[in-house]
């Protein structure tokens, strides 16, 4: 097996620091090793696609940026998360929670963006909608994050390389295996 580790941290920066003119070419560069497993989709427009979803604007300089690539939550608080992550509360979030944690084990990356972005952005990208508020799948993500980490102690960083299923379980969402 060959896993391949991308360095999106120096190149994201790299993008950041360009001109706004060169920054739709430079991520469409980052984005490109995408390009497989994004087929499912048919052909696609990556920068496109991050666009019409929840992606930061390509079009203006924004001072939030540069700070968020390299400071997660845990070294700069919850005011560099992004409005993604807040974008649910309440009722809402409690039913995206269960409709996404419900559907944990469906595969393929056609499931992404009805999942993660919502069903007006699946609509734009021509992927069947699941009936989810826009970026209803970070808010969710954060909940899970949250959950796990308040039950094993460890920070972000030291779970990211934990097998996804021990993630899961840890934050009390069941999975088919």
């Amino acid at each position: 097996m060959k896993i391949v580790v991308h360095d999106t941290t120096s190149t994201m920066l790299d993008l950041l620091r360009r001109p706004l003119e060169e920054r739709p070419d430079a991520l469409r560069a980052i984005l490109s090793p995408l390009r497989g497993a994004m087929s499912v989709m048919g052909e696609v427009d990556l920068v496109q696609m991050h666009q019409q979803g929840c992606g930061f604007r390509l079009d203006r300089k924004d001072p939030r940026y540069l700070p968020a690539v390299r400071q997660l939550r845990e070294l700069a608080g919850e005011q560099a998360m992004g409005p993604w992550s807040k974008a649910l509360t309440g009722a809402e979030l409690d039913r995206a929670y269960g409709k996404i944690t419900a559907g944990i084990d469906v595969a393929g990356m056609q499931n992404l963006p009805a999942c993660v972005y919502g069903a007006a952005t699946a609509e734009r990208m021509g992927q069947p909608p699941v009936g989810l508020p826009g970026c209803a799948g970070y808010a969710v993500g954060l909940r899970i994050v949250d959950a796990r980490l308040a039950v094993s102690g460890l920070t972000a960083a030291r779970s990211t390389a934990l097998p996804v299923r021990d993630i899961l379980a840890n934050a009390g969402v069941p999975t088919g295996v």
